[in-house]
């Protein structure tokens, strides 16, 4: 009598759960049907769930069953999401710039990457609504910064180690962001940015001094001015993109006036032959200029929806890609104090957004 009278129980009981689904239109829990009809307690320990009844067991006394992941692992928001686009950029600068490094023929696989910038700003210009008024300022303003950054990045590179010269580059630009808001803006740096002021600054002096506080190569005054150019269209870009609302437009006509008077300088510095010297040259510039393309797409994507400092902080990654990059594919091997270098200026710029 009262097995059958607990078999008419939980009856019951499926019967009101099946009817609340039906009018919570909730889904059944996924892990429920990988246990068989007998099992006496529920997989998932949310108490949460209908399929549950709305509350625990009593007969459960003992420590909870594993939790269902369903649960325990939520959806990743879209600032999570823009935190691995980030770092996928960064990735994607440390590679192209490792293609530009390793070309016979520098400037004329920067003409060659202008090519993808090209025509992915034609097509944006045309298919969509210019920018508001307020942006156009930045727009050309960051497209004259870029410019100036690829003229001092092809000089740094002419002579110093890819490992060397992309670390001090990279690193110098939250430390000039720094020191630009305070002259600025009057914005005093917390206690962690003075903290990565300080690391920011030991590293960089350890990769671009040698004993006896000498230059390192004469490519590191061309490598912090690199670093200078980056953090000028860093925070024109932040707040150009803001203004004009539609990062795809804005972005399209950055690539247009940046892209448009350097391709037709290098066509006249180098020729249109030397741009199509082989077809080896071509594809790795074309490639380089599609990394480049969407490195930088992902970042004025990432302003909209991060701070500015924060996008920044987690490009400066991109020094550690380049540390590896350098070693293995470029047969640079890197000494101790140079790793310890690149810990430090990595470490430093982190504080510096924090």
């Amino acid at each position: 009598m009262v097995s059958v009278i607990a078999k008419s129980d939980r009856g019951q009981n499926a019967l009101l759960s099946t009817i609340r689904r039906a009018i919570a239109r909730e889904p059944p829990c996924p892990l429920r049907q990988r246990y068989t009809r007998g099992a006496r307690e529920p997989p998932c320990a949310d108490a949460r769930h209908p399929e549950h009844g709305g509350k625990r067991s009593l007969r459960d006394r003992g420590p909870p069953p594993p939790a269902c992941p369903i649960h325990v692992f939520p959806p990743a928001s879209m600032e999570q999401r823009f935190v691995l686009l980030v770092l996928l950029c960064a990735l994607l600068h440390a590679v192209w710039n490792a293609l530009l490094h390793a070309s016979e023929d520098r400037v004329a696989q920067l003409g060659t990457m202008s090519v993808p910038y090209l025509l992915a700003g034609a097509a944006g210009a045309l298919a969509l609504p210019p920018p508001p008024a307020p942006a156009w300022p930045y727009v050309a303003a960051s497209a004259l910064l870029e410019l100036g950054y690829c003229a001092a990045l092809l000089r740094a590179y002419r002579s110093g180690d890819f490992s060397r010269i992309y670390p001090i580059a990279r690193g110098l630009s939250p430390l000039a962001v720094c020191a630009l808001a305070l002259i600025a803006l009057g914005e005093r740096p917390t206690p962690f940015a003075l903290a990565g002021i300080a690391l920011v600054s030991l590293g960089i002096a350890s990769l671009a001094l040698r004993r006896g506080l000498r230059w390192s190569g004469e490519s590191v005054p061309y490598a912090l001015v690199t670093g200078l150019f980056i953090a000028a269209y860093s925070v024109v870009d932040g707040r150009g993109v803001r203004l004009a609302g539609d990062p795809l437009a804005y972005v399209a006509w950055v690539y247009l006036l940046w892209n448009a008077p350097q391709f037709a300088l290098i066509c006249r510095l180098r020729g249109w032959r030397a741009l199509a010297r082989s077809r080896a040259a071509v594809s790795r510039g074309l490639a380089a200029g599609v990394l480049s393309l969407a490195a930088y797409a992902i970042a004025i994507a990432a302003y909209r929806h991060l701070p500015v400092a924060t996008v920044s902080a987690l490009r400066e990654t991109s020094s550690i890609f380049a540390i590896a990059i350098g070693w293995f594919a470029l047969r640079e091997r890197p000494s101790a104090r140079r790793l310890a270098a690149c810990a430090l200026v990595v470490a430093g710029a982190m504080l510096i957004r924090m």
